[in-house]
């Protein structure tokens, strides 16, 4: 039985590779997936929920500016806004709030927004041939 947190990386973790693989659309199709396990996993306290889906949101918004979409990557990033902004003060409010604006800084400079999703496991990099 899969639990949450392997869930919840493991649908970030495809959505991710199906960007990378030019299939946009399943990875969107995989990301809103993500964003709507907690109608799985109802019973999750709402700071779980609102950390979990900023960071879709942002993973979401990464997949997005890569691939060149940076209005879907900015309204990704405003997602996030949104879910944060009414949070009341708190470390982990501020940490949440602190990665959104780090994300709007980041598209809104050109630089390229940090990757949240796990390097890939490396048995699954292609082999380096050696140069003879």
């Amino acid at each position: 039985n899969t639990d949450f947190n392997t869930e919840i990386s493991a649908l970030r973790m495809i959505a991710g590779m199906r960007f990378t693989q030019a299939r946009l659309e399943d990875g969107r199709v995989e990301y809103q997936r993500a964003l709507a396990i907690f109608s799985k996993y109802p019973d999750f306290d709402p700071f779980t929920k609102i950390s979990t889906n900023v960071q879709t949101e942002l993973a979401w918004a990464y997949s997005e500016a890569v691939s060149n979409a940076f209005a879907l990557a900015n309204q990704h990033i405003r997602n996030a806004g949104d879910i944060v902004t009414p949070l009341p003060p708190s470390p982990g409010s501020d940490m949440l709030k602190a990665m959104v604006s780090q994300a709007r800084a980041q598209l809104s400079s050109g630089s390229q927004l940090p990757n949240t999703l796990p390097p890939p496991p490396l048995n699954t990099l292609a082999p380096v041939t050696p140069k003879q």
